[in-house]
């Protein structure tokens, strides 16, 4: 009788694990494929390939692939700025509670961390659409907003788009740092010296960052 009790609940929780457990394949997905191609490159059917479930898991889950592709978004900043957050504390410490170091060497590792989010804002940016506004009102503000915080700055476009641009581009195009100076940018040795190449560009200019 105790088993016969407690076999409803014993499959509701094997439901819910199996609902979580797609979920979470469809979101691994869509972050991979909306980083890599876009959104307007990605089918329902892709998706629900990629992730290994069963067609109609994508409209059942989630609604739609444009609710798909907000949570995707969601959840990729999401890492990056805890990422960025929790880095920024350690290099704080290690650097005798230098903010401009330890924002540009927290950025950097966090963004070669989690290169998907560069990835998202670089493949909707160039296009007028809801995703490039939801990007931008939602995400890029808080992390301009974080950029201020840390370096003690008031909030400023110029600021945000020099350290952003300088830190990431080689994460979000890799291909030319391998092909043209045959360097590996995700490896540490290549991280470390890119954070005090960027350190010294931003405290003393052209003539104290690394040329090599």
């Amino acid at each position: 009788n105790q088993m016969a009790a407690r076999t409803p609940k014993t499959r509701q929780r094997a439901q819910q694990k199996r609902a979580e457990d797609t979920r979470r394949l469809l979101l691994e997905a869509a972050i991979e494929m909306f980083a890599t191609v876009g959104f307007e490159g990605v089918t329902v059917a892709a998706l629900e390939e990629e992730a290994g479930v069963q067609r109609g898991l994508l409209r059942y889950h989630f609604g739609s692939k444009d609710a798909l592709w907000r949570e995707a978004v969601d959840r990729a900043f999401t890492q990056s700025e805890t990422a960025i957050r929790e880095l920024f504390v350690d290099e704080l410490a290690k650097r005798g509670g230098d903010r401009l170091a330890a924002l540009i060497a927290a950025y950097i590792r966090g963004s070669a961390r989690h290169p998907e989010m560069l990835n998202f804002i670089m493949r909707e940016a160039n296009v007028e659409s809801d995703r490039r506004d939801y990007i931008a009102e939602k995400h890029v503000s808080r992390f301009a907003d974080m950029i201020s915080q840390a370096s003690g700055r008031p909030k400023s476009v110029y600021d945000f788009y020099a350290l952003a641009g300088a830190m990431n581009f080689v994460f979000v195009s890799p291909a030319g740092a391998r092909r043209i100076w045959k360097k590996e940018p995700f490896s540490d040795a290549f991280i470390k010296r890119h954070i005090e190449s960027i350190i010294a560009l931003f405290r003393h200019g052209w003539g104290e960052s690394s040329s090599s």
